[in-house]
């Protein structure tokens, strides 16, 4: 006897009674084979392996005709159970089949529709993440994750949700690098088109500190595909410490200047320092750079630091106001070329730094004859 279901398709109820039967008929004579003494062989793993395709396959089949949704054969298969790893889970290729042969709406979508339903957008983002590394499932966990991305997008879900929900706030200095970073940003570039950087950066403001954020920047700079925007973020984070009035010296500490060194000058984050200083004191930007240096180096290691500076094109001006600024106060304190030759260790220290500092004091202070230096005092 042969039925139809409502959706036309031929079923055998005999056919399927004959097969159960079958096995049936298998287990019965194994049992009744055990009762009489018989030494019988248990199944082969192959035997079982063929048994339980044999009834999942029913199974899918019986579902089928019953018009069972995609989610009642997600719950039916347990899969809501297996955690983080569903898609390793043998019955989750099994439930995908199905779904892709019997929804009526895109496979696709009925297969988001009932992960979203189980799984939170969090943990599905981790889902779909770990999915992206497996050959097989790459290229569903692919349109899985455009498909979520749209939906935040319809529901109109903030950048600062989207981006907890992928845990960038706990990626650290490396977020740049992070694949979920990716998928923020591409996010922000559609729903934000007027000034998606801005939003960018705003988001990131909230989650880590300057210091921390100059970090992130540098190095993401170091890598070819997101040297561009935070280059863009760089400047919007200077702009941003110009308006807060943020002092020469806040910034020189967060850009972790002090602790540069003598070659301080050639580190790419003091062009970004010497940048804001110039912004933020228009009047004067070399005394507020002087001052603030001065602050944390000593005279001698900041009179080799601007000698060093001296020989680098990039720096070279700069370097040489600088070395006015320091002179000029030498000048003013009384200081001699003997007696900073003194402080510099000439006797003992040979390098060309210091041989180079004590050269140009010399000559700096043979051409100001008008400064009385007998009446400033003792040289110190």
């Amino acid at each position: 006897m042969t039925t139809k279901s409502s959706s036309g398709t031929p079923f055998s109820i005999v056919r399927v009674l004959a097969i159960l039967a079958f096995l049936a008929c298998i287990n019965t004579a194994s049992a009744a084979t055990t009762s009489k003494g018989v030494n019988a062989q248990p199944p082969t793993s192959g035997t079982k392996s063929w048994a339980a395709k044999l009834i999942q396959k029913l199974q899918l089949k019986w579902w089928q005709l019953r018009k069972k949704s995609p989610n009642d054969v997600f719950t039916k298969l347990k899969l809501q159970q297996t955690g983080p790893n569903l898609f390793e889970s043998p019955g989750f290729s099994k439930w995908v089949a199905y779904v892709t042969k019997n929804s009526k709406e895109s496979p696709d979508m009925a297969i988001f529709s009932t992960l979203a339903y189980h799984y939170s957008d969090d943990a599905l983002a981790k889902m779909l993440l770990t999915a992206k590394q497996g050959e097989s499932t790459n290229t569903l966990a692919t349109k899985l994750e455009g498909m979520q991305l749209t939906n935040w997008i319809q529901t109109g879900k903030s950048q600062d949700y989207v981006f907890k929900t992928l845990a960038l706030d706990q990626a650290g200095t490396k977020a740049f690098a992070n694949p979920q970073f990716a998928r923020w940003t591409d996010f922000i570039a559609q729903t934000n088109t007027k000034n998606p950087e801005m939003a960018i950066f705003s988001t990131l403001g909230i989650h880590y500190s300057d210091d921390a954020l100059v970090k992130m920047f540098a190095a993401a700079k170091e890598v070819d595909g997101t040297k561009a925007l935070a280059t863009k973020l760089e400047g919007m984070q200077l702009t941003n410490w110009v308006h807060a009035e943020k002092s020469p010296d806040y910034v020189f500490k967060t850009l972790a200047l002090d602790k540069m060194g003598a070659k301080g000058f050639e580190n790419p984050l003091f062009a970004r320092w010497t940048e804001f200083s110039t912004k933020a004191n228009t009047k004067d930007p070399d005394v507020a750079i002087y001052t603030t240096l001065e602050a944390h180096y000593s005279d001698e290691a900041l009179a080799k630091m601007i000698a060093a500076a001296t020989k680098v094109e990039s720096t070279e001006n700069l370097a040489a106001n600088l070395r006015s600024l320091q002179f000029e106060k030498w000048v003013s304190q009384g200081k001699t070329p003997e007696s900073v030759n003194t402080m510099l260790g000439v006797a003992t220290n040979t390098d060309d730094l210091t041989k180079k500092v004590s050269r140009d004091y010399e000559k700096f202070y043979g051409k100001n004859p008008a400064i009385d230096r007998d009446a400033a005092g003792p040289s110190t």
